[in-house]
């Protein structure tokens, strides 16, 4: 039995390594070689106001679209919800002063926020006039980046695992003159249209999908995290404040029962008072369900696998999975993004 495993050896590296090549063949790939899902992209024009950008938003049901400017006929970058929620931030503490005080201490200034101190309609007024075009990036966190479908998947896995969250896919110039950029745009491809595809070529990565991600390191980062009575813009300045783009809600006892996202920014857009309330009441507000009927939340755990984490962002879909201790407390110790998994993906496969 035991020399028989081992002649099996030699076999199973070769098919591994088989395997590895062909997922790096795959990864070296064109664009236009796949199949990615191409619905209309909604773009928004470079003179609209923040206003009327959170509305198109929402209404289509996205989390960012390109800017598009009339005169020049070109893209000139892209606006989601955490720029909005960036503006809002900057506006408030320009309103109480608090430009060039520290993060502690802009976060604690927020902390006593009431609607007098809010200023509503002075937030109302700048939300309502100032123009998207001067606003793309505001957050630092979505760069303009622009394709073709000559380039290979794997320089677009690169840019994902660097943060870029989407990237705009051109037409390959092929000699024709062409005016416009709208021309020439095909596609908008987001790190969950790719991950959903790589989860398709599952066989291709089978040896890191089984693995359980303790084992790989996953979960190591620290977490940032809101408790369910403090305000809810104290949760919009810490993704702001921290960069990122969720946080998990922590009951009174530290236990993990939700999730509140930039996205979640769109339901104070109408009436900006309901920044001031806590969060347990946002998200009923927002969602129309209390804490307690949405707790326990989709989480992940030490031994769950890579493939069973890729398997859960894509099917729910969510954008993040909060690593808890146990499902006893429910405690989150770690977190893992699609930029996670993706990131992963390029160091273990691209070179």
């Amino acid at each position: 039995w035991y020399q028989r495993r081992v002649r099996d050896i030699p076999t199973v590296l070769l098919f591994l390594h088989k395997m590895q090549n062909n997922f790096n063949a795959l990864l070296a790939s064109p664009l236009k070689s796949f199949k990615f899902p191409q619905p209309a992209v909604r773009c928004l024009n470079s003179e609209d106001t923040l206003k009327q950008a959170s509305e198109v938003l929402s209404e289509n049901q996205v989390s960012s679209a390109p800017v598009f400017e009339n005169k020049t006929m070109r893209f000139l970058g892209v606006v989601d919800f955490s720029d909005i929620v960036s503006f809002i931030l900057e506006s408030l503490y320009q309103l109480s002063g608090k430009t060039n005080c520290s993060v502690k201490e802009r976060l604690e200034s927020l902390k006593d926020l009431t609607l007098s101190s809010i200023k509503a309609s002075t937030l109302a007024h700048r939300f309502a006039s100032q123009h998207v075009k001067d606003f793309m990036n505001h957050s630092l966190r979505n760069p303009y980046i622009a394709v073709t479908e000559e380039t290979p998947l794997g320089e677009v896995l690169q840019q994902f695992a660097k943060g870029t969250q989407r990237v705009v896919v051109f037409k390959a110039n092929d000699g024709s003159v062409l005016k416009s950029d709208k021309d020439r745009l095909l596609y908008y491809l987001t790190q969950s249209t790719v991950l959903k595809f790589l989860a398709s070529q599952v066989e291709l990565f089978r040896s890191i999908a089984d693995q359980q991600i303790g084992t790989l390191g996953f979960g190591k980062k620290s977490v940032l995290q809101i408790k369910e009575g403090e305000l809810a813009i104290t949760a919009f300045a810490l993704m702001h404040e921290h960069r990122v783009s969720g946080l998990p809600i922590l009951n009174e006892q530290g236990t993990y029962v939700a999730t509140i996202s930039v996205k979640d920014i769109k339901h104070a857009l109408v009436e900006f008072s309901h920044l001031t309330v806590t969060v347990r009441e946002y998200i009923a507000y927002s969602r129309m369900e209390s804490l307690l009927e949405i707790s326990p939340t989709v989480f992940c755990k030490n031994t769950d696998t890579f493939g069973l984490v890729i398997a859960k962002l894509i099917k729910l879909p969510i954008h993040r999975l909060f690593l808890v201790d146990d499902l006893t407390h429910f405690v989150p110790i770690g977190v893992i993004s699609y930029m996670d998994v993706l990131s992963h993906l390029v160091q273990s496969y691209v070179k």
